[in-house]
This record gives structure tokens, C-alpha cells and sequence, in this order.
């Protein structure tokens, strides 16, 4: 189908239509939305080609969108197409891919002709909307007003067309922008939300954590750290680890950090350090490799965990696996020893009966039978002690608890060299608890005691006396004594102020909680190089 040509236009006329044209394409970029760009462009079109009604055609997956607007309608109303009629116009333009002039009735199938069932047509002219990757649809023109469709009409729809792609284009990308942004900005978001949880995670883990490069640079320090070094993390960022963090001018002695970043290895090693009061500090120090871009080790993340007290816990379950097996040897020694002194004691009470009463050899059975007797009663508290018995509240006697906790050590006090001196009150009220669990309390402050004196000089007071309704227990010595800062630590469990392999750091706190299930209290008072104090407090029994 050709284009007529054009008949004879004024100048003026054809200036009208470009400005309509250019106020079309300027409305069209003012829209912002593409049901509006479309509903304007059809009305547009009607105003700038004079022509009876106008419709745009869309493909969209499959589907084509078709708006036709009348002069007698102004609203421009919008029709769904499965398909186009093949051979149709509509079809024709967007397969051929140019403009069409139709001068003949549209077949009953057409969609203009379904659309526009109220016109009559005369004429129609068509544009393809054609964008660089396919064809979108056309522009239609409907019946002249006045005439026929000139080859300036034609180029003009076609110029309208191929801005009306433009815009169309542009619109996409725009849309296409917006939503690129949208995500750049909800994957910034979530970036951002990350970071902040690794932040909170980073600086909250109560272990020391920092990152460093393969310069031993600081690239981040978590609070922990920071604190340990006496500095903000702001101030520690780039500067070197071996002499930020631990005052060192070059790398760390038996740092494995090394193997990390250059053998992408991960190790673990024990760094300890020595307070002021002489005690060992030690640290588990792991290092983990951290993977660039290409795959190459960039970095190396530490941490640092204090692990003095496992390792101190440690030892004192070893420990107590030994007192356990000591325990259990001394009761088997203690039954063994009880048998040939029930021999002796029989023996000798024997010999007393044997002999006549006025024989001095009486006197000499008489030692024996009660040096046997009181080696009886001193292997008879022992297993008491190291018995496994059920608890049960009694009347006791505390003078009595007292003598047994003695007679117990009393070899150690011969042996050292040590002085004892007893102050139990007589007539002592009994009170209710437990006689081994108080035999126990004694036996652990008296050897502390003899402990504490370590040149092998001194003396032990042990006193009893009654103060209102209670019972007054004080165990003195004049050992070594003790600083205020350990005073205050004293019934911490696993706390000892004796040497390593001397002491579990757990018989104080026993001690204390042993005294409080009787209802008591304990106080310790101590000065060094004076002497050490322990009043224990228990109520009288109603």
C-alpha cells in the first residue's frame, strides 16, 4: 500500500502540526507513568494529525494492549488482544516494520474495528514504535477531518513514532534504574545490617579478637582487646601488633601467626605472662586465615582467651584424684594398723592381769596399754573422717570435735617443731551439728596453720569459750600472715596462697560453707610476717 502525495499545505499548517508535535512529546516526557504516556499520546495525536479517532497499540509476553480514543469520546478506552488477525493491518505494520495507509472498510475481525465500533472509516494511517531490540506496536490515525492522510501526515505519525520509542526506552531504563537502585539500596541495607551485627558480635564475644595484615598491621581490634592494651581501638588501626599489643620491636618469640598468613595454616599455642604478685597467667591464642578475592590469604583474625583458671581447675582435679587414691591407701593402711594394736592393747591388758599389783613392771604395762589405746583412738578418728557417712545434725560436743582434729596432727607439731597451746573452756553446751564435718573444719585451718610457718618456728593457740548463745572457736598462729588483697580472696574456690603442688585452693570455702550450714560465721584477721586469726561462730543449740 503507497502513500499518496502530498497536496498542496501552507507553510503555515505544517508549522502548526511540528508545534503540536513537539507540545505532544513534551507532555509525553512530563507523564512519569506509562498508562498516562499512552492515554496522552492517543488524545495527542487526534490534535496534532486532525483526524476523527486515534489508537496505540502494545505487545506485551504475548499480549497486545490496544487504546483508541474519538473525538466524541475523550476518554480513551483500553482493550486486551490475544493475537491479531494475520494479514490484518495491525498485524501488517508490525510485521513489515513501516507505516501502512489503509482507504478501505477494516475486516469484522480487526481489533481497530472492534475497538471503534462507532466509526466509519474512510482512512487510517499507521507508524510502527520500534526500539533497537524489536517492535512494540504502532501509532494509528483514523479518518482525515479534512482530506486525506498526506506524506507529511506519514512522516510526521512516523517522527511521532519513533520519538514515542525514545521515550518509551528511556522510560524503561529509568524503571530499569529504579530498580537496580532499589536493590542497591536494600543490598546496601542489609549490608550495613550485617556489618552491624558483626560489629555488636565483634566487640560483645569476652575474648580478645583483632585482625591483622600480612604487615602485622591492626586492621580492627575488638573492645576486649583494646582494653587489655590500654588504648581505644581508633588509636591501635595500623599500627603494628607485636608492638602495640605487646610492647615488642620485633615479631613475637614462638608467634605462629606467620604460618597463618603465609602457610594458611591454623594454630594455637600458650602465651604466658607473670603478674605482680608472681602468679602465672596463660593465654590460648588461636590464629585463622582470612581469604582475599583471588583466593590468596590477605589476613589472619587472633583470638585470645584467658585460660588461667581451666588450667588451674585442671591441676585441681588432678590434684584430687591423688588426695582421692590417698585417702583410700590411708584407710586401707588405717585397718591395717588397727589390727595389730587391738593385738597390743589386748596384750598388754593381759600383762596387767598376769602380773601382781604391786610389780613395777605395772607401770610399764600400764604405757603400753594406753599409748596403744590412744593410737586406736587416733586411727578410729581417721576413718571417721575419710568415712562416706550421711550428715546428720546431733548434739556434739566442740571441745571434743577439737581434741579428735588434734590428736590427728598432733605428730606434725612433734615433728616441726612447733608449739600447741590449748584454751578449751569446761562445761562447753553442746550444740547441733555434725562432729566429722567439724573435725574437718579444724583439721583444715590448724594444717594451714603449721603451713603458714614455714621456717618450722612458731605457735599455734587454739581456744574455745562461750559469748551468749554462742560458741567461740579461735585458731591463732604466728606464721607468715597474709596481705589484705589475699585476705579478700581467701574463701574463693580454687584460690591458694601456697605454693604449686601444695594446696587445691578449695578447703576455705569448704571450711566457709560448712560453718554456714551449722548457722555460724568465720572471721579471719591477718597482718604479714604477724600472724593469722581465724574466729569461727556457732550458736548454742536450745
Amino acid at each position: 500500500m503507497e502513500l499518496p502525495k502530498e497536496p498542496s499545505k501552507s507553510s503555515a499548517s505544517r508549522a502548526i502540526s511540528q508545534h503540536q508535535a513537539v507540545q505532544l512529546l513534551a507532555s509525553l516526557i512530563q507523564a512519569g507513568e506509562p498508562a498516562l504516556m499512552v492515554e496522552q499520546a492517543v488524545g495527542g495525536l487526534m490534535e496534532v494529525l486532525d483526524c476523527e479517532a486515534a489508537a496505540l497499540v502494545l505487545e506485551r509476553d504475548g499480549y497486545f494492549d490496544l487504546v483508541a480514543q474519538t473525538r466524541a469520546n475523550e476518554q480513551a478506552a483500553w482493550h486486551v488482544y490475544a493475537s491479531l488477525p494475520p494479514g490484518s493491518p495491525e498485524a501488517t505494520c508490525l510485521k513489515t516494520d513501516s507505516p501502512v495507509l489503509i482507504k478501505e472498510p477494516l475486516p469484522e475481525t480487526s481489533p481497530l474495528r472492534i475497538s471503534l465500533n462507532m466509526i466509519a472509516f474512510s482512512s487510517m494511517i499507521c507508524a510502527p514504535i520500534r526500539m533497537p531490540e524489536k517492535t512494540l506496536g504502532f501509532l494509528a490515525a483514523i479518518n482525515k477531518v479534512q482530506g486525506i492522510f498526506s506524506d507529511a501526515d506519514a512522516a510526521l505519525i512516523e517522527n511521532i513514532a519513533v520519538s514515542f520509542a525514545g521515550l518509551m526506552q528511556h522510560f524503561s531504563q529509568t524503571q530499569r534504574l529504579k530498580i537496580i537502585n532499589a536493590e542497591l539500596e536494600a543490598g546496601h541495607w542489609q549490608l550495613q545490617n550485617s556489618r552491624n551485627i558483626l560489629d555488636v558480635l565483634f566487640n560483645s564475644i569476652p575474648i580478645s579478637v583483632y585482625i591483622i595484615d600480612r604487615n602485622f598491621e591492626l586492621v580492627s581490634v575488638n573492645i576486649d582487646r583494646a582494653k587489655r592494651a590500654g588504648q581505644s581501638q581508633g588509636s591501635l588501626i595500623g599500627k603494628r601488633c607485636y608492638n602495640s599489643l605487646y610492647q615488642n620491636n620485633e615479631i613475637c618469640p614462638g608467634c605462629k601467626v606467620i604460618e597463618t598468613i603465609f602457610g594458611g595454616k591454623t594454630t594455637s599455642r600458650i602465651y604466658r605472662i607473670w603478674n605482680n604478685t608472681g602468679e602465672a597467667q596463660e593465654w590460648d591464642i588461636n590464629t585463622f586465615p582470612i581469604s582475599g578475592e583471588n583466593g590468596e590469604i590477605q589476613q589472619a583474625i587472633l583470638f585470645e582467651q584467658d585460660v588461667t583458671e581451666k588450667r588451674r581447675l585442671e591441676a585441681t582435679l588432678v590434684q584430687s584424684e591423688k588426695l582421692s587414691a590417698v585417702g583410700q591407701l590411708a584407710a586401707g593402711v588405717a585397718h591395717e594398723i588397727s589390727n595389730p594394736l587391738s593385738a597390743i592393747i589386748a596384750n598388754a591388758q593381759l600383762l596387767q592381769h598376769e602380773l601382781p599389783t604391786d610389780d613395777d613392771k605395772q607401770e610399764l604395762a600400764d604405757l603400753i596399754l594406753r599409748a596403744g589405746e590412744r593410737a586406736a583412738q587416733v586411727v578410729r578418728n581417721l576413718l571417721d573422717l575419710i568415712r562416706k557417712e550421711r550428715v546428720e545434725f546431733i548434739l556434739t560436743d566442740v571441745n571434743e570435735t577439737l581434741e579428735d582434729a588434734i590428736s590427728l596432727v598432733q605428730h606434725e607439731f612433734n615433728s616441726r617443731n612447733i608449739a600447741l597451746t590449748r584454751k578449751l573452756a569446761k562445761d562447753l553446751p553442746p550444740i547441733q551439728g555434725s562432729g566429722h564435718n567439724l573435725q574437718g573444719i579444724w583439721l583444715n585451718i590448724i594444717m594451714n596453720a603449721l603451713d603458714a610457718m614455714e621456717n618450722g618456728k612458731g605457735e599455734v593457740i587454739i581456744q574455745s569459750f562461750r559469748l551468749g548463745n554462742d560458741i567461740n572457736v579461735v585458731i591463732t598462729d604466728t606464721g607468715k600472715g597474709m596481705a589484705p588483697e589475699q585476705l579478700n580472696k581467701i574463701f574463693e574456690p580454687f584460690y591458694t596462697t601456697k605454693a604449686p603442688g601444695r594446696g587445691t585452693g578449695l578447703g576455705l570455702s569448704v571450711v566457709q560453707r560448712v560453718i554456714k550450714q551449722h548457722g555460724g560465721h568465720i572471721q579471719v584477721k591477718s597482718q604479714p610476717n604477724v600472724g593469722t586469726e581465724f574466729v569461727i561462730t556457732l550458736p548454742i543449740s536450745s
